[in-house]
């Protein structure tokens, strides 16, 4: 989750029919019910091959349930993740299929960590805000991410402000 990277939650995967059996998207889901849906596939045994070309385009906007993530959303997926059964039976799964979903469990809990940093920054409760990121350093990249984001629109802004003065 915040990813530097692209991230695989906008695959869009296909299923043959009969590969899903009984298993259906988790209604209770609202963000990550295709990776919830394709890892319990593949723990039942099904193959999954990666298409490389980008054959559609996702555009996500204000009103794009994806566009904001929300620390009840984020509780929701590590829940799901909890049900898979990797910690309590490690067994079942490959080493590579534990590091990955341990990668991905540490994603989300720094992800719940940020949104409550800036959650708190918001509300204007400043030292407290600063105390809960100085605390967590793993997330200290992610709390870079809006001062770029406001950053590039400064600069947007100020390069229009620049093209438009010279054509005057």
């Amino acid at each position: 989750m915040y990813a530097r990277r692209p991230g695989l939650g906008y695959l869009k995967p296909l299923f043959r029919a009969e590969a899903l059996g009984d298993l259906r998207y988790r209604e209770d889901l609202r963000i990550g019910e295709d990776y919830d849906l394709v890892v319990r596939l593949l723990a039942q045994g099904a193959r999954m091959r990666l298409e490389p070309a980008a054959l559609y385009r996702y555009r996500r906007h204000g009103a794009s349930i994806s566009a904001v993530l929300r620390p009840g959303q984020i509780e929701q997926m590590i829940a799901a993740d909890g049900e898979l059964g990797i910690e309590s039976s490690p067994g079942a799964w490959t080493l590579r299929a534990r590091r990955a979903q341990a990668r991905r469990r540490r994603s989300l809990q720094a992800a719940l960590a940020y949104d409550r940093v800036i959650q708190t920054l918001k509300q204007r409760r400043l030292l407290v805000g600063i105390r809960m990121g100085l605390l967590r350093p793993h997330i200290w990249p992610l709390l870079t991410m809006p001062l770029m984001a406001r950053a590039k629109r400064l600069a947007a802004r100020l390069s229009g402000r620049r093209a438009s003065a010279a054509v005057a």
